[in-house]
């Protein structure tokens, strides 16, 4: 932060947290400066906005928190900014328009609350953005006060080449939660060199470097089924990953070398050779892994090379294996749909019959594709407008021109609805979907149009 600007009176409206944290009123910015270096105290400055409901819930809840106000008060010196400008700003307030508009500027504040920790002399050490807890909180301000876990004394020391290596890890997880990637792999990869690549089973399976393989697997995978940490997770070892992560890594090393590898240059795999992937991986990692991971290569092979018949007959073979279900996750996970809050059997329904349907102008295998999604808006009745988008751009090409059209504005019509009882205007999707009601009446494609080969 530069100290120029830091000279104009830091004032605040007043602000009521009973015996809370101390937040300075009428205090400049050297007098903080002073103040904090007399305390041997760092400075915390909470940026917020005059609309920001989680910032209000901070002031009512957080900063009146006994625990909170107690560690606080010990060990910051503590300021407010408002970010915004409105009508009903005071003259305290405008008078930090500029200060407010600087510090948003040289440190890059884009959302409210944004937390910004800087020592006494100045200089930004420490950094969160958004709603803190009470745990959160104190997690935030105990890491702010130790100069090994501030993120930008880190940060500095990687730059100059000055950071102990045991900092790595830390640095490396912060970089990514700070919206940093490109610093946080160039720095996890310098510890998976210097450190990983060259430990023994017992090193890797310590928890600090289970938990840096958890952010950071996909390190890893360029070793392919030769790596440690494949021959540690397929080998019976207790290890204590996340499930999710650890099934995710072996899955993408599994596929790539016992499918995608295999059929790399090949644009004509024949049943015989699936029988024969599916044998390979049966015999080296089990049923399971065999079972779960060939359909989901087998409908990007199909799609990647437009052989439709045979995707439309694997997914409605899936389909008579998994039936698709009202709140199932079944078929949407042989297909290997991201399991989320939203997503399941109804999603996955949806996803193949859009692929189709941006896929082929086959009539037989878009009826089809017609009735996954039929099926679909059957099994989740509400929350649907992407299926009826779906189905309406299937009939569209089917040259069901009218119901098209009807289905389509059903779909902005509850977009909007839902929209509304949120207080806004229109729908996430209504604008997209009234081009394409534009489009249909003009028989244009809907569909990507793709060059003659």
């Amino acid at each position: 932060m530069k100290v120029k600007l830091w000279l104009a009176a830091i004032c605040f409206p007043v602000l009521s947290f009973g015996q809370g944290v101390h937040f300075a009123e009428d205090s400049t910015w050297p007098q903080l400066q002073a103040k904090a270096a007399s305390e041997n105290k760092y400075i915390l400055v909470d940026v917020y906005a005059s609309w920001c409901a989680p910032c209000k819930l901070m002031d009512r809840k957080i900063y009146t928190n006994d625990t909170v106000a107690a560690y606080i008060n010990a060990h910051f010196v503590s300021i407010k900014l408002q970010a915004d400008t409105t009508a009903t700003d005071g003259g305290v307030v405008r008078s930090q328009y500029l200060l407010a508009h600087q510090v948003i500027t040289e440190n890059k504040v884009d959302a409210f609350p944004t937390l910004l920790v800087f020592s006494a002399a100045g200089k930004l050490v420490h950094k969160v953005v958004g709603f803190q807890d009470t745990k959160a909180i104190l997690d935030f301000t105990a890491d702010a006060i130790y100069p090994q876990k501030q993120y930008y004394t880190l940060r500095s020391a990687y730059m100059d080449n000055s950071i102990e290596p045991s900092a790595l890890p830390y640095l490396a997880k912060k970089a990514g939660e700070m919206g940093e990637g490109k610093l946080a792999e160039s720095v996890a990869a310098k510890y998976k060199s210097l450190f990983l690549d060259k430990a023994d089973d017992t090193t890797l399976m310590k928890n600090e470097n289970l938990q840096f393989f958890e952010v950071f697997s996909y390190l890893f995978l360029p070793e392919g089924s030769k790596g440690a940490y494949f021959r540690l997770l397929t080998s019976g070892h207790v290890i204590s990953v996340n499930p999710a992560v650890a099934q995710n890594f072996m899955k993408q090393v599994i596929v790539k070398e016992e499918i995608l590898v295999p059929l790399a240059n090949s644009s004509s795999a024949t049943q015989s050779s699936w029988d024969s992937i599916q044998a390979n991986i049966r015999n080296k990692y089990g049923v399971a892994k065999a079972t779960t991971y060939l359909p989901p290569a087998q409908l990007n092979y199909f799609e990647a090379n437009h052989r439709w018949p045979e995707y439309v007959a694997l997914v409605d073979r899936l389909l008579h294996i998994y039936p698709a279900k009202k709140e199932g996750h079944a078929f949407g996970i042989i297909i290997d749909m991201p399991l989320t809050a939203t997503t399941g059997d109804a999603w996955g329904l949806n996803w193949v019959a859009w692929t189709v349907f941006d896929g082929t102008a086959d009539k037989n295998l878009l009826g089809r594709a017609l009735d996954w999604v039929n099926l679909a808006i059957k099994i989740q009745p509400l929350d649907n407008v992407q299926y009826l988008d779906t189905k309406a751009n299937l009939l569209y090409k089917l040259g069901r021109v009218k119901e098209a059209i009807n289905v389509e504005q059903q779909a902005v019509a509850e977009d909007n609805a839902a929209a509304r009882k949120l207080g806004q205007v229109q729908g996430g999707f209504a604008r997209e979907y009234l081009a394409t009601i534009e489009k249909m009446k003009k028989g244009m494609p809907t569909w990507k149009v793709r060059p003659a080969s």
